[in-house]
């Protein structure tokens, strides 16, 4: 299960940076928004169903993810390098919190 969810993870990952490139190459900055906003709306979905699905440790990792990621779309929209840098500290360094948190909260 983890070896298909990892795959599935690089495909996404390589299949996000070359439909960003094209994107950019075809529309510029405006495009790289859109397929930000994408992105953004996708995660706030993702979010939404898994309360109403009622698993609460995949909220609990997401919503970590979620804050970080509107933080660097904001920077993106405004064309603002500190926020977009911001948001990816942020990032990395809620990254390893989640991962303690949410062992720590499944053992329990």
């Amino acid at each position: 299960m983890q070896k298909k969810l990892l795959m599935a993870n690089i495909i996404a990952v390589i299949l996000g940076i070359t439909l960003n490139r094209y994107v950019s190459d075809k529309y510029g900055h405006n495009g790289t928004v859109v397929a930000m906003s994408v992105v953004v709306g996708i995660m706030i979905s993702a979010y939404l169903c898994l309360i109403f699905m009622k698993q609460y440790y995949a909220v609990l990792g997401i919503s970590s993810f979620v804050l970080p990621i509107l933080i660097m779309f904001i920077g993106v929209l405004i064309n603002n390098d500190y926020i977009l840098v911001t948001g990816l500290l942020l990032l990395l360094i809620l990254i390893p919190i989640t991962i303690v948190i949410v062992k720590k909260s499944r053992n329990n």
